[in-house]
C-alpha cells in the first residue's frame, strides 16, 4: 500500500504546480480529483477491515467531485466552494481514520503524515466555506497550496510506511542487537 501512498502524493504535487501555473486549473483540478478517486480504489484493495469503507467512501468522492468539476463550466461556478468543500471534509476525515489507524496500539506515536493530510483536508474545507476568506483569497491558490501540502505528507507516510513494511519483512533477529563478539 505504501507505493499506492507515494503516487497520491506525486499526483497532488503535480496538481499543485498545474493548478498554480495553468489558466485552465478547475479543469486540471478534476483531472487529479478522478487520479485520486482511482488511487483510492486502488488503496482500497490493500486495506482491511474498515479501512476499506473509509477507502470506498474517499474513492467515490473524489470521483464525484472530479466528473462535476469537469462536466459543466456554468453549473461549477455556481458549486464549486460547497462542492469542494464537502470533498474536502469526507477527504480529511477518511485521511484521518487511515492515520489514526495506522497508529501504534501504545499509542507511543501520536502522529503519522496521514493525520496532518487529514487535517490539512479539513482546514481547506473551512476556508472554502468562509466567504471573507473567498475574498481575500482565490480558490485556486487554496487548492493549489492543498494539493502541495498534501502531495508532501502523503509521500511522507508512503515512506514511513514503506520503511515499516521492510522492517516487519527483515527477520526477527535482524532487529535484535547482535549478541555475537568478535
Amino acid at each position: 500500500m505504501w507505493y499506492v501512498c507515494g503516487l497520491r502524493g506525486v499526483a497532488a504535487l503535480l496538481a499543485a504546480v498545474l493548478v498554480l501555473t495553468r489558466p485552465s486549473w478547475y479543469s486540471v483540478f478534476g483531472v487529479y480529483l478522478l487520479a485520486d478517486g482511482l488511487l483510492c480504489c486502488a488503496s482500497m484493495l490493500f486495506a482491511v477491515g474498515s479501512g476499506r469503507l473509509a477507502f470506498l467512501v474517499g474513492a467515490a468522492s473524489s470521483l464525484i467531485a472530479g466528473a462535476l468539476a469537469l462536466y459543466s463550466p456554468m453549473q461549477r461556478l455556481k458549486l464549486e466552494p460547497m462542492l469542494l468543500a464537502a470533498w474536502a471534509v469526507i477527504l480529511g476525515l477518511t485521511t484521518l481514520g487511515a492515520g489514526i489507524s495506522l497508529l501504534p496500539p501504545d499509542r507511543q506515536v501520536l502522529w503519522c503524515p496521514l493525520i496532518g493530510a487529514g487535517l490539512v483536508a479539513l482546514m481547506v474545507a473551512v476556508l472554502l466555506l468562509v466567504p471573507e476568506v473567498q475574498r481575500l483569497v482565490e480558490t485556486r491558490a487554496i487548492l493549489g497550496l492543498f494539493a502541495a501540502t498534501f502531495g508532501y505528507l502523503q509521500l511522507r507516510a508512503s515512506f514511513s510506511l514503506g520503511v515499516a513494511g521492510a522492517a516487519v519483512a527483515r527477520e526477527p533477529s535482524d532487529l535484535l542487537p547482535s549478541t555475537r563478539t568478535r
